[in-house]
């Protein structure tokens, strides 16, 4: 029974986009975004796309942030709960595949150009060594991509929820006051409201209140002067830094890391001259492997619904 074509969805904490595939290595088409905070819920958004495209869809490849590990699905970072049991019957899906969705954007690694990725720093890849792609929205997800026996194999993770390791005084003082608050998890400090905690944390060791809401007017405050964004900015481009380094360390990953996520393509200047890569390369007494490691930051976008596509061509192939 064909699979094709399929619908692939990519639910963040934030955002939800869905598009159609006709094949594993076809581009998502028809593709739509929307802010989950305008309401409904995960099969409400999905039976009304369906019925806009007005097709035939056979199967689904549904990446969520978060742990797949269980019928009923809870992500991380999003309101939208479901049971993936009842959304396959409730939607008439013949196949339902459920990931993580740094599942899928580790699948996507391979299929990357040149011209999908902007290089950070130097290093050179292994063809056939471990990569890592990570990347901070909502939240920070983690995943690998591990070579075994002539096939990839991706390694999905939580490694986000691991404790966040101050490495300076300011970074120490930050996390003081984050932890006031309760746990201070690598992605309270490495991801969007991250960014927006840094700032609000900055402005009370200077002694003032920050009055900005979202992470955007931290970012565009330090893209026009602002010393405190500036500053925040640059922390938040270290502790990146230090979080990709100790993936590519954990991982072994000779095959490079990855940055994914619609924060990064957007600040690739400011990025590109941050600490970011001094902070990775930061790994005594292994730096030199390390500084062997090529990063760059994924400039494709929807490489998530892509990755999706790809999983369900291998869940197809297995099944």
């Amino acid at each position: 029974m064909s699979s094709w074509p399929a619908l692939v969805v990519d639910l963040g904490g934030t955002n939800v986009r869905l598009g159609l595939v006709d094949g594993p290595d076809a581009e998502p088409r028809a593709i739509t975004e929307r802010l989950l905070a305008d309401g409904g819920d995960f099969e409400q958004t999905i039976a009304e796309y369906l019925k806009g495209v007005g097709a035939r869809v056979p199967a689904a490849a549904l990446a969520v942030n978060g742990p797949v590990t269980e019928d009923e699905v809870k992500p991380s970072n999003s309101p939208w709960h479901f049971s993936i049991s009842h959304l396959k019957r409730a939607l008439g899906f013949d196949h339902l595949l459920v990931i993580n969705d740094f599942h899928a954007l580790a699948l996507a690694l391979p299929r990357l150009g040149a011209g999908d990725l902007a290089p950070l720093g130097g290093g050179k890849a292994q063809p056939e060594g471990t990569r890592v792609v990570l990347g901070p929205g909502t939240g920070l997800g983690v995943a690998a991509l591990i070579r075994h026996r002539g096939a990839w194999v991706p390694v999905p993770s939580e490694a986000g929820q691991m404790s966040f390791a101050p490495l300076d005084e300011r970074e120490a003082r930050v996390a003081a006051i984050l932890a006031r608050s309760g746990r201070v998890t690598i992605e309270r400090v490495v991801c969007g409201p991250g960014l927006l905690e840094i700032d609000h944390a900055l402005a009370e060791i200077a002694g003032t209140t920050s009055t900005r809401t979202r992470p955007e007017e931290v970012a565009e405050g330090a893209l026009a002067g602002d010393a405190r964004g500036a500053r925040a900015l640059d922390m938040f481009f270290s502790a990146l830094g230090s979080v990709a380094g100790d993936a590519a360390l954990s991982f072994c990953a000779t095959g490079g890391v990855f940055l994914a996520g619609g924060i990064l393509p957007k600040l690739l200047i400011p990025l590109g001259a941050s600490h970011f890569r001094t902070r990775f390369e930061d790994k005594a007494p292994l730096a030199e492997l390390v500084r062997a490691i090529p990063t760059s930051v994924i400039t494709r976008a929807y490489s998530g619904l892509f990755g999706a596509a790809q999983a369900l061509a291998e869940d197809n192939e297995h099944s």
